[in-house]
């Protein structure tokens, strides 16, 4: 079975925003052909992600690059990348 990392991502949102610290995420933006999911905020802040892998390492690699600035900046994510682009 193929996993639909796109959905996977939908589905992952109304999660995030049920936890302290990320009420403000407003898209999970998956790319395909980049294997990559824009995180983007409600302030307009962006993260990047890669998505390469499962969609359980995605989740994983997204929880990661989230709780680390969380934990640097509380209450205010700032744009970040893991990956060139």
């Amino acid at each position: 079975m193929v996993e639909d990392k796109q959905k996977i991502c939908g589905l992952f949102i109304p999660v995030l925003r049920e936890m302290n610290g990320f009420r403000n995420i407003l898209k999970l933006d998956y790319w395909k052909d980049r294997e990559i999911v824009y995180i983007i905020f409600a302030t307009g802040d962006q993260m990047v992600v890669d998505a390469g892998g499962t969609a359980a390492e995605m989740i994983e690699d997204i929880m990661k690059i989230i709780q680390k600035e969380r934990l640097h900046k509380p209450g205010k994510a700032k744009a970040l990348s893991q990956i060139n682009i």
